[in-house]
This record gives structure tokens, sequence and C-alpha cells, in this order.
């Protein structure tokens, strides 16, 4: 059996830290492989598009004319439409200080206690990340919901409810599919429970058609969010500098700096930078009454 020693030197190097965090939050970032990531190389602000009018709308409204049959001496209709949202954005950061004395460096468990100091700020910092993309869903969701009439804790039709999401979500003008479902703890389970009594093959990656996701306590209880994952709907912002990541897609910084003065504490910041963007709000539906 080997044995792995980690010396209190190399566990306050930056370059350790980094990968350390990053490994304990990449399982735990659910969304990280469902949006686009864009690195804004310092800047503190993003302009970004919105569009919330569908070519069915703009035709219907008289923005847009209808295609027109064309003669040999015909014309093509203008196409004039209606214009896009333009938003700007605004990053903001958040973290964690962890503070060692030159004293706690020297004691046995020290790299105990740092490791577990690592592993808690991995943590909160992945539930601030998926919690901020939560909540923005919930903000911009525009997708039509359906109407639910009993709660899924004592449902007889939960797939039922869920065709009547999928049909909802599809609007005239927009090409938007339900794909993925984001659900609380208990709703998960419920929905499990259900589909093993009726067929005992509850598959969360093919729920008739649809990807299911237990998110903990992320999405209250009795809601559920969806989305149309090859729309992408949010584009997520960042920045990491190269004085405090070193890590290629790195989506924190480290920082460290040690005191002159007793008890010389050596001090460590990690720090993540993000904006978020909803550009199709449409693509994201917040499904209540489960």
């Amino acid at each position: 059996m080997s044995i792995l020693t980690l010396s209190p030197e190399r566990a306050l190097r930056k370059e350790f830290i980094e990968n350390f965090v990053i490994k304990k939050m990449n399982p735990d970032l659910y969304f990280k492989d469902l949006f686009p990531i864009v690195d804004l190389g310092g800047s503190s602000s993003f302009m970004y598009y919105k569009d919330e009018t569908t070519a069915a709308d703009d035709i219907k409204k008289g923005v847009m004319s209808e295609p027109v049959v064309m003669s040999e001496l015909g014309e093509l209709s203008n196409i004039e439409v209606s214009s896009i949202g333009k938003e700007l954005g605004d990053t903001y950061q958040f973290g964690y200080k962890l503070q060692f004395s030159e004293q706690k460096l020297r004691e046995n468990g020290f790299i105990d206690e740092v490791i577990r100091a690592y592993e808690r700020a991995a943590w909160g910092l992945s539930y601030k990340i998926n919690n901020d993309i939560l909540n923005n869903m919930v903000t911009f969701a525009a997708a039509d919901p359906a109407t639910i009439t009993d709660t899924w804790d004592v449902s007889n039709k939960i797939n039922d409810d869920l065709v009547e999401m999928e049909k909802n979500f599809r609007v005239e003008g927009y090409n938007y599919r339900l794909t993925d479902l984001f659900l609380n703890k208990e709703n998960f389970f419920e929905a499990k429970k259900w589909f093993n009594n009726v067929d005992g093959s509850f598959d969360p990656n093919n729920v008739d058609g649809l990807t299911m996701k237990e998110v903990a306590e992320d999405v209250e209880e009795g809601t559920l969010i969806g989305m149309d994952k090859n729309v992408r709907p949010l584009t997520i912002y960042k920045n990491t500098y190269d004085k405090y990541s070193t890590v290629n897609g790195s989506f924190i910084n480290v920082n460290k700096y040690q005191e002159e003065g007793y008890p010389f504490k050596t001090t460590i910041e990690l720090f993540a930078e993000m904006g978020i963007a909803c550009k199709h709000p449409k693509a994201i539906l917040k499904q209540t009454g489960i």
C-alpha cells in the first residue's frame, strides 16, 4: 500500500491549491458543460443580446410580412423584424479567505486541517455558482408552464405532466424542445418511485425522452426548472488572471501572502469572478405545482 505524504510547504503552494480545489469542484458543477463559458480577459462588464420575439410574433403583429408569391417580374418581400434586446451585464466576485499561523503549520494534523479547509471552500464555491445559475434561470424563465392537477407525492400521472410541459414548451417561431429538468431531491425521488412502480426501469437520462437531474435543495420543493440544452440559453462570463491562476480553463483565482508581524499568518484567498447572461428566456421553464 502506497502512502501519500504532503508537506506543509507543498500544501500551501498556489498551484497545488488551485488544482486541488478545481478537482473537487468539477463533479459538483452540474452546469459546467451545459452552457458556454466566456473569459472576459479582465473586463468587468459584458454586452449581450436577448431575443424575446419570435418570427411568428413578428408576422402576426405585421412587423414582418409573409413571403409573397413571386411572378416573373415580381419582387420579394423585404425582411423587417423587431429589434433584438441589447443588455449590459457586470461581473461580481465572491470567495473565501483561509488563514494559518506559523505555529499552526508546525502542528501535527495540520495537513488534515488544511485539506479539509480546501474541500469546504471547493464545496462552497460550487454551491454558490450552481445557485446563482439556477436563480438566474428562475428569474428569467419565460416558457409557458403546464397545468398540474396533483402534486407528485400523490399524482398518478406524472408522465402526463411531463408531456404537457413538453407541449407547452414548443412555441411557434422558435425551434425549442424541452430536454433537461432540474428537480429538488424530494420531487426527483417521487418521480423515480412513480416510474419504477409503473415499469420498474427508471433511467434519469431517459425519462420519457427527458433528462432528470436531482439538485438537492438548490431548487425549491414543488418546483422544477427545465430548459433546451441544445439552445444553451445562458452564457457564463468569467475572469481569471495570470497572476492568480495557472490552470487552463480554471474558474477560480488563488492569492497567497504572509504577514510580516506575529503570529506570521499565511493568508490564502480563493475567489471567482463571474457574470450570467440569459439570452434565450423562452428556452427556460419554471414549473410549479409538482
